[in-house]
């Protein structure tokens, strides 16, 4: 049982440190210029209750005007292109029901991880309520 809570723990630290991470972000991005690029992101099913499809930000390898091996990344961390470009690229990128990509902006794409990140937090927060009234009847 102890490590259950425990990896529960880990998991709740860490999607808070996130949070925290991608709101400084998004608050220094809005005077920013590299806010203003684009990203290539596909969407999964939704970690939450009711939530909006989530978002996974995608990175590549860039060689010159070659752009390959797409691989999840955080949005803080990931390739980042001109509009045209994201968009070219996401039409080459699918998830693993055939969805084809998409363009977002960065901006964007922080809003919708942190939306995301409180979702996650705020299921997590329930369940364990849930699960603790029912050890204690």
């Amino acid at each position: 049982m102890t490590a259950t809570i425990n990896t529960i723990a880990d998991y709740v630290a860490t999607f808070r440190a996130d949070l925290v991470e991608h709101q400084k972000m998004l608050a220094s991005s809005l005077r920013s210029l590299v806010s203003h690029g684009w990203i290539v992101v596909i969407r999964s099913p939704s970690l939450t209750e009711g939530g909006l499809d989530d978002i996974m930000a995608t990175d590549f390898t860039v060689e010159g005007r070659k752009v390959t091996n797409p691989r999840m990344a955080s949005v803080l961390r990931c390739t980042r292109f001109t509009k045209e470009d994201a968009i070219s690229i996401a039409s080459g990128v699918h998830n693993g029901k055939g969805e084809q990509g998409e363009a977002m902006t960065v901006i964007n794409a922080l809003r919708h991880q942190i939306a995301t990140l409180e979702g996650i937090l705020a299921t997590i927060a329930r369940d364990e309520k849930l699960s603790l009234a029912l050890l204690e009847a």
